[in-house]
């Protein structure tokens, strides 16, 4: 599959959430029967090793051993990204080696904290990452649907995404630092936006695809929503934009425990987060039963 393909086709990249085994371990069978159902779905590309994948819960070799899996089953109908969070060179470098080895097509890299570092660190990493590198500007993704704080600035990004080996930026949640950001992000090149409710706000900011937590339920309107505005057809995507609004309103704050009981209910083998998290109470989960249920997706 082209790293790059048509840049006028909307992506829509999923976060992936790992399922655990009652024993706590990763689930790789409910993976590959989740990723069987996902590929129905118009879903552009996987990333392995994020917050929504409870990427500080895992190991290591947990998250290669997953990619490894996702790869093995993708088969190249889709593209699979490795998530790196890390702000030194060598490991940065040394995952993406990993990455490479068992079939990744790129990495997707986040941009460390600390601002005087971002330079001299991209500098290093793209002239010698063995992948092309999809650029994250979320520097608290614990903080699911909100806005952190800012890692570099607009000019930066910009100078960032143009030393080469990048095919994109993954935006964070502030519509109006980010659209700033765009103007600086060359028009040939991938532009994500990183939530559910605010697809249809990406889109009219000039974003080309989402990478967020509810592709893991509902990517269909997702890449409805993408698709229509897109194409300018902002009313027909809004009101599909506002029935996913509902479900990743209520979703979101509980994190991945929200995105797996959500799973759970539209047939996804989301089973439940990594011990010492908790699943959602009865409540919520009834909560998201009628909610889903209510605007037409259960």
């Amino acid at each position: 599959m082209n790293i790059k393909g048509n840049i006028k086709q909307p992506w829509l990249v999923l976060p992936m959430a790992t399922p655990f085994t009652d024993r706590d371990e990763v689930d790789h069978a409910a993976i590959r029967s989740n990723i069987g159902m996902w590929l129905d779905a118009p879903i552009s590309s996987f990333v392995v090793g994020t917050a929504s994948g409870e990427e500080w819960y895992l190991s290591g070799e947990e998250i290669l051993s997953i990619a490894d899996n996702v790869v093995n089953e993708v088969k190249g109908e889709c593209l699979v990204f490795g998530g790196i969070d890390s702000p030194s060179v060598s490991n940065t470098l040394k995952r993406a080696e990993e990455f490479a080895k068992v079939g990744c097509n790129g990495v997707r890299i986040r941009i460390p904290r600390y601002p005087d570092q971002v330079l001299p660190y991209f500098k290093e990493v793209l002239a010698l990452s063995p992948l092309p590198v999809l650029i994250m500007h979320q520097s608290n993704p614990e903080i699911f649907g909100s806005v952190g704080s800012v890692a570099a600035s607009p000019s930066t990004i910009g100078e960032i995404v143009r030393m080469g080996n990048v095919i994109g930026y993954n935006s964070d949640h502030d519509a109006r630092f980010e659209a700033h950001v765009r103007r600086n992000v060359p028009e040939d090149m991938r532009f994500l936006f990183p939530n559910g409710s605010l697809t249809l706000i990406g889109t009219l900011v000039g974003a080309n695809g989402v990478s967020t937590a509810i592709a893991n339920v509902l990517p269909y309107p997702l890449y409805e929503i993408l698709n229509l505005g897109m194409a300018g057809k902002f009313t027909e995507a809004n009101a599909i934009q506002e029935r996913i609004s509902r479900v990743d309103e209520l979703m979101l704050p509980y994190g991945p425990a929200g995105i797996k009981a959500a799973m759970n209910l539209v047939g996804m083998k989301g089973t439940k987060p990594r011990s010492p998290r908790q699943a959602v109470s009865e409540n919520v989960s009834k909560s998201l039963h009628s909610i889903l249920e209510s605007n037409g997706f259960l």
